[in-house]
C-alpha cells in the first residue's frame, strides 16, 4: 500500500489509507496460511529439480486448461536454450490436475500439485501459488535464475532466459501502478543472488494498482533505478478469423515476440482455438 503522505487529502477522508491497510492484513493472513500448507510429492519434485541447482529454472503456474500446459512443455523443449521448464498446478478441478500430471509425465517435465487454494479473486489466487512456489521451490533449489512463465505464454522460437539478467537484477514486462511500478508476474526472469532471499510478495498490490507481483515493489523495486533496467517489450495482434460470443475479433498480447494468449483459462473461445494458435506458432506467424 501507500504511504500516507501519498494519498489525497480526499482519499483520506474516505477512509482509502484504511480500507488499504485492511486489505495488506487480510492477505498476510492469507498467504501466511497458504505458505504454510504442505503437498504430497513434495520431495521427489525437489528431487526431480536438484540438477537445476545453480542453472536456470522455468515455473509455469497451470490452471486449468491441460492443452496450455502440452503446448508450452513442447516449446521448451524446442527451444529452450538453458531453462528447465517446471510445472506447478494450481486447478482446482481434480481432473484437470490428473490430466496435466499425465501430459507433465509424458514430456519428462517435473510436476507438482499445489496445495489446494482457498482465494477465489484470481490475482489472489496467483499470488499465493506464486508465493508458495518462491518459498518452497526456488528457495529450496538455489538456481542461478528463475522465471515466472504464464501458462498461456509461448515462445516463437530459440530463447535463452539468463542473458536477461547477466547485468541487471530483474527482467520482465513492467507495469505502473501508483507512483510504483513491478514486473508482471507472468513473465518475469530474477537473479536469485539478488533476490532469493528477500521476503517476496506475489500478491497484488490494488491500492497501488499493481496487479499480481505488485506487492514486490516494497522489497525489491523500490530500490532499483528503472531507467538504468531494460524491459521487454509489448504490442498485440489480432486475429481477424477468429471472435468471441459478441463477434469481436480476439487480440493477443505480443511479449518479446512471445505469444500470450492473455486469459486463456478464463475465455472459451481461446480455449476452443487451441489448434488454431498451435498452428499460428508451429507456422512461425509473425509476432514481433
Amino acid at each position: 500500500m501507500r504511504r500516507l503522505d501519498e494519498y489525497t487529502a480526499r482519499e483520506i477522508l474516505r477512509g482509502k489509507p484504511v480500507e488499504a491497510l485492511f486489505k495488506v492484513g487480510r492477505n498476510a493472513v492469507m498467504r501466511e496460511a497458504y505458505c504454510a500448507r504442505r503437498t504430497e510429492g513434495h520431495d521427489d519434485f525437489l528431487a526431480q529439480l536438484q540438477a537445476v541447482r545453480g542453472g536456470v529454472v522455468a515455473v509455469t503456474i497451470a490452471f486449468e486448461v491441460p492443452w496450455l500446459i502440452d503446448y508450452l512443455a513442447d516449446r521448451f523443449r524446442r527451444f529452450s536454450q538453458d531453462a528447465v521448464l517446471a510445472v506447478c498446478d494450481n486447478s482446482r478441478t481434480p481432473a484437470r490436475r490428473t490430466e496435466i500430471a499425465a501430459i507433465c509425465k509424458a514430456a519428462g517435465v517435473p510436476y507438482l500439485a499445489l496445495p489446494p487454494n482457498p482465494a477465489r479473486h484470481i490475482d489472489r489466487s496467483h499470488g499465493n501459488a506464486l508465493n508458495w512456489v518462491f518459498r518452497h521451490v526456488v528457495q529450496r533449489v538455489e538456481p542461478k535464475v528463475f522465471a515466472f512463465i504464464d501458462h498461456d505464454l509461448f515462445p516463437p522460437g530459440p530463447f535463452a532466459l539468463a542473458p536477461l539478467v547477466a547485468r541487471q537484477p530483474v527482467y520482465g514486462l513492467r507495469l505502473d501502478g501508483i507512483g510504483s511500478w513491478a514486473i508482471w508476474a507472468g513473465y518475469g526472469i530474477f537473479d536469485f543472488a539478488h533476490v532469493g532471499r528477500r521476503p517476496l510478495d506475489f500478491y497484488p498490490d490494488p491500492d497501488r494498482q499493481l496487479f499480481t507481483g505488485g506487492r514486490n515493489w516494497e522489497h525489491v523495486y523500490r530500490h532499483l533505478d528503472p531507467s538504468s533496467l531494460a524491459f521487454a517489450s509489448r504490442s498485440s495482434r489480432v486475429f481477424d478469423e477468429l471472435s468471441d460470443s459478441s463477434g469481436t475479433a480476439l487480440r493477443c498480447g505480443i511479449i518479446d515476440g512471445w505469444l500470450h494468449l492473455a486469459g486463456a483459462s478464463r475465455f472459451p473461445e481461446k480455449i476452443a482455438a487451441a489448434a488454431y494458435f498451435r498452428k499460428v506458432l508451429d507456422e512461425g506467424a509473425d509476432t514481433d
